[in-house]
């Protein structure tokens, strides 16, 4: 499941988005390895070519999203939501050999966020 980021987006503006690497394991901050993101609207499909981009690795990660990354697809929503999918390695630091494998392993994980983009053009 998706974590909500309270953040709305002006459509075609721009956005620092920032979020905290966790571990699958036991929900606590990580340094990760190495993170690639992508970018998708909420039925998964890629918005503006954003798949496997790159980002310096860190407990929290920042992206600056603007243009065509925040443009509404459908003119007829107040509002329209992305998601941004993390995918990346860490160092495992669980104890014993359980089926994540053993302490000190890396492995992978994935994180998704949603987030809302606001179209200017619709009033309520």
């Amino acid at each position: 499941m998706a974590t909500v980021i309270p953040i709305s987006a002006p459509e075609k503006g721009s956005v620092k988005v920032q979020v905290e690497c966790k571990d699958p394991e036991d929900d606590s901050a990580i340094f990760p390895l190495s993170v690639d993101w992508t970018l998708m609207d909420i039925d998964g499909a890629t918005i503006n070519d954003r798949s496997g981009e790159s980002v310096t690795p860190a407990k929290v990660v920042e992206f600056f999203l603007s243009g065509d990354d925040l443009k509404i697809i459908d003119d007829t929503k107040k509002f329209e939501y992305r998601l941004l999918a993390l995918e990346g390695t860490y160092n495992s630091e669980a104890t014993g050999s359980g089926p994540t494998g053993p302490s000190g392993a890396t492995l992978p994980f994935r994180q998704e966020f949603l987030f809302q983009v606001e179209n200017l053009r619709v009033t309520t």
